[in-house]
């Protein structure tokens, strides 16, 4: 994989969620047109919709992890920054829920030996709110009830 320009980075960063919550697998033709960036141009810098998937991750953890740093660095107390923190990545997560979705079902897979099919993860179970509100998320979560 090329690393992309700066520009096609942000555009695919900006498609991202629509890209993958369209359900099934990433398509090249479809990306080509939500970016507005021709399908040659997308081969060049990426070998497939494996790689646009992989550079797409790598952008999540990277803004996630820049975000959580700032969050650590900031002033206040010991609980403040945490409580930053865990905002940090709560805003992250909800930035780009497909992303977070395809970089957990590939962290799950991986830890149960599954096997690495992020672009087949989806999600699942019941998603509790710290105040005990639940948010169903995906095939399964009324088995969880």
């Amino acid at each position: 994989m090329r690393s992309p320009p700066p520009e096609l980075a942000e555009r695919l960063w900006d498609v991202a969620d629509r890209a993958l919550a369209q359900g099934g697998e990433l398509r090249i033709d479809e990306l080509a047109e939500l970016t507005g960036v021709p399908r040659a141009t997308l081969y060049y810098y990426f070998s497939g919709k494996d790689d646009v998937v992989g550079f797409l991750l790598a952008q999540q953890l990277q803004r996630g992890t820049d975000r959580i740093a700032r969050a650590v660095r900031g002033r206040g107390s010991a609980a403040k920054r945490l409580e930053a923190v865990l905002r940090a990545m709560l805003q992250t997560m909800a930035e780009h829920p497909a992303l977070c979705t395809r970089l957990m079902g590939g962290m799950s897979s991986e830890l149960t030996g599954r096997g690495r099919r992020a672009d087949r993860a989806r999600p699942v179970g019941r998603l509790a709110h710290p105040d005990g509100i639940g948010f169903d998320r995906g095939p399964g979560a009324d088995a969880e009830r």
